[in-house]
């Protein structure tokens, strides 16, 4: 019995005394690369005729490099879409970010083609065109100030007749604002200009020159002031009297 257990254990011994050895020849056949005294070599470096090659280094100089060429791509295809030639359109509705009904503005073919075309918004228009619109609205332009001009003439001197009921004191039983005395106006002194929008009463005086502030509220003189277009301005007289 005991020289049985005797060989049972020389027999376990043997086997770990032959792993360890042939763990320590597995060790043993790895010669690591030279590398100076202190120096901590990757655990994934390469030992080569040219010194240590680093397979993480590779593959970030790789990603690196691919990143680059991506970012130039980029630039590139984005220099490109930046040239792209527009067109010269006119508005023929307003667009919010893009014109007004009637100006001339510079878009991107396919903008026109996806938005503006497709809700009848703008129509392409050559440069001939443009100048012809240019000139004719110049002479639209002349004549209207000329208008203005004989309109401003027309009124200098001239009083506008206005009968009302009135009081034994003169106060009026009703008052007298800017539309009637437009709408008189065009009775007596018959001109397009005074129906056209934006042409207004900004301001009517008494013989005293003091501002009337709302309605004429009694007989007598006043002076008004009429604004005829942008910075061009009119000036009549207004006689208020009493109705018989």
């Amino acid at each position: 019995m005991k020289s049985n257990f005797s060989f049972y254990y020389l027999l376990v011994s043997s086997f770990f005394l032959y792993s360890h050895v042939a763990a320590i020849n597995k060790i043993a056949s790895f010669v690591p690369p030279a590398a100076p005294f202190g120096t901590k070599v990757p655990s994934d470096a390469v030992a080569t005729g040219y010194g240590l090659f680093t397979l993480n280094n590779e593959n970030k100089n790789r990603r690196r490099f691919d990143r680059s060429r991506h970012v130039s791509f980029a630039k590139k295809k984005k220099a490109g879409g930046a040239a792209t030639k527009k067109i010269q359109v006119k508005m023929l509705k307003h667009v919010p970010g893009t014109g007004q009904a009637g100006q001339v503005v510079m878009v991107t073919p396919a903008f026109f083609n996806n938005k503006l075309r497709p809700t009848a918004s703008a129509e392409i228009i050559s440069d001939e065109a443009v100048e012809e619109a240019e000139l004719k609205a110049k002479a639209k332009q002349q004549l209207k100030m000329n208008a203005v001009k004989a309109a401003q003439e027309d009124l200098e001197g001239f009083d506008v007749v206005i009968k009302r009921k009135a009081g034994p004191e003169g106060n009026l039983f009703g008052g007298v604002g800017p539309k009637v005395i437009i709408e008189e106006l065009d009775k007596q002194l018959a001109n397009e200009l005074w129906k056209t929008k934006g042409v207004k009463i900004v301001s009517v005086v008494d013989e005293d020159c003091e501002e009337i502030k709302g309605d004429i509220k009694h007989i007598g003189k006043f002076s008004a002031k009429i604004d005829l277009t942008a910075d061009t301005f009119g000036e009549f007289g207004i006689l208020v009297e009493k109705e018989k």
